[in-house]
């Protein structure tokens, strides 16, 4: 992947399971156990087809979601973790 642009922020968010099976509150269950953690979030464009956002939990697994636009990769990051695009670093 040419990376064309990369954005990135620094967040905390609750972080479900364990460090092979980290989950956003979203996709938790109730009693399920979480830690507060600082997130690291990426956004990375692709010259040809889209953008990726890049989440990485401190003491979890990276994982990245492919988007067909920023808007919608902002967005996502907006609804999983309250991040706002003017809060994103250039």
């Amino acid at each position: 992947m040419k990376t064309l642009t990369a954005t990135t922020r620094t967040t905390r968010s609750r972080i479900f399971g364990t460090a092979d099976s980290g989950r956003l509150v979203a996709q938790a269950t109730e009693d399920e156990p979480f830690q507060e953690c600082e997130v690291r979030l990426g956004i990375q464009r692709d010259s040809d087809s889209g953008y990726l956002l890049i989440l990485s939990p401190a003491g979890y697994f990276t994982v990245d979601a492919w988007h067909d636009s920023l808007e919608a990769v902002q967005n996502r990051a907006r609804d999983l973790l309250g991040v706002n695009f003017e809060e994103w670093s250039l």
